[in-house]
This record gives structure tokens, sequence and C-alpha cells, in this order.
């Protein structure tokens, strides 16, 4: 007879952190990517226009990201707006972004920056919900800051 063992469970805030961690990792890889060219799907000057409009927004999104991962991982109460604040800025700039999406037919054109985008996309529009859900479940776990 084997013996199972039993995975410890996930620790919801951790993992909330390590999300929102990801987000501004993920928000300054893009940029990067974006000015070398490779996260691009045209070169129309409208279309960069557009994604230069984000920039400012992502630097929110990308800050808010890091101040809610450090809260979320210490379990410091101050991860409830902060964790709000990121993902409603995701889901947000989700929106804007799928919408111009829809309206450009970009989703017809599956190239490998367009991939970047429809995860990009996704993430926006199913973790960041989730995420805020999730945190605002754990709020009774958050402990009060250190000043």
């Amino acid at each position: 007879m084997s013996k199972h063992r039993r995975l410890p469970d996930a620790d919801p805030l951790r993992l909330l952190a390590v999300l929102h961690a990801a987000v501004c990792a993920g928000t300054v890889a893009y940029w990067a990517g974006f000015m070398a060219g490779s996260v691009r799907t045209e070169e129309s000057a409208s279309y960069l226009d557009f994604e230069r409009s984000f920039q400012l927004a992502d630097t929110y999104l990308a800050a808010a990201s890091a101040a809610a991962a450090l809260a979320c991982w210490r379990r410091d109460q101050r991860a409830l707006p902060l964790g709000l604040m990121a993902s409603s800025a995701s889901i947000y700039l989700g929106c804007m972004d799928v919408l111009y999406n829809v309206r450009h037919a970009k989703y017809r054109h599956l190239t490998p920056a367009m991939a970047v985008e429809i995860a990009i996309n996704a993430y926006s529009l199913v973790v960041s919900p989730l995420a805020a859900w999730t945190l605002w479940r754990q709020r009774g776990k958050l402990q009060p800051g250190n000043g």
C-alpha cells in the first residue's frame, strides 16, 4: 500500500504577491520589447501613438502592482487598497486595449507580437478580476502595516 502525501495548501496572499510582481515585471518587459520593436503589432503612426499613450498609465500599473506584491507578501493591510488599485488599473487598460484591437481587426492577424497582446488582454480581463476577488476574500488575513 502506498502512502500519499498531500501537498501543502497554497497561500492565496503569497500567490497574489507573485501575480502582482509578475505584472510589474511584465509591464517593464513589455515596454522594453516595445522600444526594441519586438512586441509591436504594426508600425503605423496611429498605432505607435496609441501605444505610447499608455506609458504613464502602465507606469502607474507597475508601481501599484509592485506595492501590492510587497504588501501581499507581508500580509500588510495596505495590500487591500493597493491590490484593488492594481487589479482595477489592469482591467481598465485591458478594456481599452481589447476595444482598440477589435475596432482595428487586430485579432485576425496572429503574429508573435499579437500573441503577446492576446495574453496581456486575457490576463487583464480574466486574472485581474480574479485577483481582486481573491484579495477581497483574504482581507481578514491582513495585518496592520509597519507605518
